[in-house]
């Protein structure tokens, strides 16, 4: 009876690490306290390779009362999880044609000899707000998620993710300076689940 019971358990926890990942941990406590010590390593190995499987997902709007218009312009680049594959400016605004938010990736090409470096236009994207601050850019077939995470109250200061992870930038409207705000940019990432990304400056 007793290691029919056991077994139990530890079926029920393997369903909870599996359906929840990192979330079943947090309800693994009570039945963790039913099986023997021995046991408990194997349960734990269990949870921590059904989390380390999970997705990353992070759920928006994260700025509900978002203001599209103070948003547009030029922002700089400044840090990335990706530096290499990261624009080195951003240009936003609405296209006259059909009213959509746009974004305008500007890259640089630097030249070895003198140092000195040339804007390139890179990609541009169009689309539509799928919540505040959301948007979906591009084509249906080729879509690109665009979130604000987090913007100051002066809309000098931005932080952007793919609600995915697939990348995440700081944004500024100046090229240097304001750290402070930086850094609250970089905290409010990590409270809306984008903590485990690390990012780079852009040079």
């Amino acid at each position: 009876m007793r290691t029919l019971r056991r077994r139990l358990v530890i079926g029920r926890l393997s369903i909870i690490c599996g359906e929840l990942g990192a979330e079943g941990l947090a309800r693994v406590g009570i039945l963790f306290q039913r099986v023997e010590w021995r046991r408990r390593w194997l349960l734990a190995a269990m949870c921590l390779g059904a989390a380390a499987c999970v997705p990353f997902s992070a759920t928006g709007p994260w700025v509900p009362d978002f203001e599209e218009d103070r948003f547009l312009g030029s922002w700089r680049v400044r840090f990335a999880s990706d530096p290499s594959a990261a624009p080195y400016w951003l240009s936003i605004g609405i296209l006259t044609s059909d009213y959509s938010f746009a974004v305008r990736q500007v890259f640089t090409d630097c030249r070895p000899g003198d140092g000195g470096c040339d804007p390139r236009a890179g990609q541009s994207l169009a689309g539509r707000a799928t919540a505040p601050g959301v948007y979906r850019l591009g084509s249906t077939t080729e879509a690109v998620d665009f979130a604000v995470v987090w913007v100051d109250p002066g809309y000098r200061t931005a932080a952007v993710a793919a609600p995915d992870g697939s990348y995440v930038w700081l944004l500024d409207r100046d090229a240097k300076g304001h750290s402070t705000r930086l850094i609250q940019a970089r905290a409010a990432l990590k409270a809306a689940g984008f903590g485990a990304i690390d990012l780079e400056e852009k040079p």
